[in-house]
């Protein structure tokens, strides 16, 4: 189920349960890959999140850090 910041903003957790690798393996396997391609540290998937804002809505907490991520990759899907 989605959790619920505000009536404008609601966020999925991919990750949980497998959802992502079993729904979208190659696709996410290939941003991985890239990933860890491009960065000296060894890199592994914390956490995926897809984020809907509807309009008014935004990130509550404009301070907001991913603490305990080394790199943090955000993109914008439009349909």
């Amino acid at each position: 189920p989605p959790h619920l910041y505000d009536p404008m903003h609601e966020s999925l957790f991919l990750h949980a349960g497998g959802f992502v690798w079993r729904e979208s393996a190659e696709l996410f396997g290939r941003i991985v890959s890239c990933m860890r391609d491009h960065w000296a540290t060894p890199l592994g998937v914390r956490c995926i999140e897809f984020h809907t804002y509807r309009p008014g809505g935004a990130l509550l907490d404009p301070g907001h850090r991913d603490v305990g991520s080394t790199l943090t990759l955000s993109a914008a899907a439009h349909s």
